[in-house]
């Protein structure tokens, strides 16, 4: 299966507030803002990231929000 390779940055919006922005390398306008709780559950981040990269599959991707070119597969059974 591919990987993929997301940046991620929390961003803080006012005092009690987060976001963490989240770009899909090497795919140019893939971008998502998503909260904070959802994006650690799935990746897998610690509570304490601020700022980093990681690898991820096709499925995790998908969940996070991003389009993929039909050239990358996902597992069936996830999508089904």
């Amino acid at each position: 299966m591919n990987k993929l390779i997301v940046s991620y940055i929390l961003t803080p919006i006012g005092a009690n507030f987060a976001v963490y922005n989240v770009t899909l390398i090497d795919h140019p306008g893939q971008n998502v803002t998503l909260l904070p709780k959802f994006f650690r559950k799935v990746t897998g981040v610690s509570d304490r990231a601020v700022l980093g990269s990681l690898e991820i599959d096709a499925t995790t991707a998908l969940i996070l929000g991003f389009r993929l070119p039909t050239a990358i597969t996902v597992r069936e059974e996830v999508i089904a």
